[in-house]
C-alpha cells in the first residue's frame, strides 16, 4: 500500500486516485502519527506519493525549521529534506496530477 502525504483537504481523493493511504489511517496509534510516519517512511519497500496540491514546500520547511507556525504537512516536508535516503521512493505530484521533479534537488 502505497503512503500518500500533502495537505489533509486534499488527500481522501488523492489516496484513492494512487491506491495510497494517509499516515492515520495506516498508524498503530494515530495519537503518534509521528513515530508511524518515521516506520513507513524508513521502509526501503515503502513507495509514497507526495500531493503537492495547495503546497509552499520551501515555505513550509522555513516555518518546521524555525518552530513557528507549522502543519503537519510542514513538519513532514521538513523529515523528507532531512532524510534524503526517503527521496528515490517519493513520487512528488502536481496539482494537475503530473509527475514532477523532487523539489528538493
Amino acid at each position: 500500500m502505497k503512503v500518500v502525504l500533502g495537505l489533509d483537504k486534499h488527500l481522501d481523493d488523492f489516496a484513492t486516485s494512487q491506491g495510497g493511504k494517509k499516515v492515520l489511517q495506516l498508524a498503530k496509534d494515530p495519537m503518534n502519527w509521528k513515530s508511524d510516519f518515521y516506520r513507513l517512511m524508513s521502509d526501503p519497500n515503502q513507495q509514497v506519493c507526495f500531493n503537492l496540491k495547495g503546497v509552499d514546500v520551501w515555505p513550509g520547511v522555513t516555518r518546521a525549521s524555525s518552530g513557528r507556525g507549522f502543519g503537519a504537512t510542514d513538519w513532514e516536508l521538513l523529515q523528507i529534506y532531512s532524510n534524503k535516503e526517503w527521496w528515490p521512493r517519493i513520487t512528488w505530484i502536481d496539482e494537475l496530477g503530473n509527475v514532477v521533479p523532487n523539489p528538493f534537488k
